[in-house]
């Protein structure tokens, strides 16, 4: 097992998380609607910059690429990258406008049960356009000067990672591809060394390559080889929530067991999962041990409220 973890870059969407906690104990006079009272809130870094801080909790050294505004937000999200050690050298900063904004997801909380999500996004067009413009000089700059182990490519389909991004990273990179990818992007993904969507995502992707509506497992299982074959993809793994998660490599399907816990608040825990994924082969496991740890490490931050970071010392006792 490797004992010094080496460099990974982060390449995609970012936002700030916001959690307002309170209660609800009457409805108001005015219309059918609970009335909120506000005790408390709390930010967390959100999309890839939460990958970027489970990995840097772990003593991974990563340097982060996305896309933020001069705007509160945005200098937020970069003060609190720079606290956590991530290198914030390749992010691209532009000028706030009524079009360009850093993403906010705020979500109103009463007794630990979510009431609402209120999404403040930039238009992704516009925000598409600069990444297009700006972006392929950062990315080919990080590539040249660092040897990195992995490359996680982290869409959530706001505007960063657009088709020729994706090929000037599978084209200039020499590490493996790590991506989470966001059907409604529709991009191929094509040579990713493991491509993580959930079951509905992958669903989503097979059904829009190849034209058809798949149901059964058994279907996903068996375009997904093919799909992985014509977009020279050597791994897919398939997270499933309660149904575990799912290895196609080889032509082969694996099966692991999702860890069974009292679930607080499902918020990060795509990007816990991935986060485990990629600092488990970091340190040397197999992807098949990966898996097993990012199951129970997706299953850990399900019990907690907020978008968590993984915690050090739990990880590093499954490692």
């Amino acid at each position: 097992m490797q004992t010094t973890p080496s460099k990974v870059l982060v390449i995609g969407d970012i936002c700030l998380d916001k959690f307002i906690e309170g209660s609800v104990e009457r409805i108001s006079p005015e219309a059918p609607v609970p009335i909120f009272r506000y005790l408390k809130e709390k930010k967390y870094l959100g999309c890839s910059a939460n990958v970027a801080l489970s990995l840097s909790k772990l003593d991974i050294s990563v340097d982060l690429i996305s896309i933020i505004s001069d705007d509160k937000d945005g200098n937020n999200i970069l003060t609190m990258l720079e606290n956590e050690k991530i290198n914030i050298k390749y992010m691209l900063k532009t000028e706030h406008n009524n079009l360009i904004f850093t993403s906010l997801k705020t979500r109103i909380v009463s007794n630990s049960h979510h009431i609402c999500r209120i999404d403040k996004e930039p238009d992704r067009f516009n925000l598409e356009r600069i990444t297009e413009k700006h972006l392929p000089d950062k990315i080919t700059k990080a590539l040249k000067e660092n040897n990195y182990q992995y490359i996680v490519v982290s869409d959530y389909a706001k505007g960063v990672i657009t088709s020729s991004i994706f090929d000037l990273i599978t084209n200039l990179s020499e590490a493996p591809i790590i991506t989470d990818p966001k059907p409604i992007s529709r991009l191929k993904y094509s040579s990713s060394t493991i491509l993580k969507p959930n079951l509905d995502e992958i669903k989503i992707i097979l059904n829009n390559y190849f034209k058809i509506n798949l149901i059964s497992l058994d279907d996903i299982f068996k375009y997904s080889m093919k799909y992985m074959s014509l977009e020279k993809i050597k791994n897919i793994i398939i997270t499933a929530g309660s149904k575990g998660s799912f290895l196609i490599a080889e032509n082969k399907v694996s099966h692991y067991e999702a860890q069974e816990v009292e679930v607080f608040d499902v918020s990060g825990a795509g990007d816990s999962f991935l986060a485990a994924l990629i600092i488990s082969l970091c340190y040397g496991n197999t992807i098949s041990k990966a898996i097993e740890i990012a199951n129970v490490a997706a299953a850990k931050t399900l019990t907690f409220s907020g978008t968590t970071a993984l915690n050090k010392e739990f990880i590093e006792k499954l490692i």
